[in-house]
């Protein structure tokens, strides 16, 4: 699909301004581009609700946790991580 994997981390992937977190079952897709982050979205076949292919892909809309880490969006630029179970 075009994504160059992280140097810095394996489990990160980067297109454009479009970043791709993968830990074995868990994902997160960023970017800034709402057309061009819906447009690589819909290339896997990803919906609002399940689809099948030869793994469950699913649309949660905006992330709030993910491996722990509570996500909160402060702005359009600016995010707040916390890890409350520590």
């Amino acid at each position: 699909m075009g994504f160059e994997q992280s140097d810095l981390d394996p489990c990160i992937f980067m297109k454009n301004d479009i970043f791709f977190v993968v830990y074995v079952d868990d994902t997160i897709f960023a970017g800034k581009d709402g057309e061009n982050f819906e447009n690589e979205i819909a290339i896997l076949g990803v919906q609002s609700n399940k689809v099948s292919h030869s793994f469950l892909l699913q649309n949660g809309g905006e992330v709030g946790n993910f491996l722990g880490i509570r996500i909160e969006k402060n702005g359009p630029d600016e995010f707040y991580l916390t890890q409350p179970g520590l």
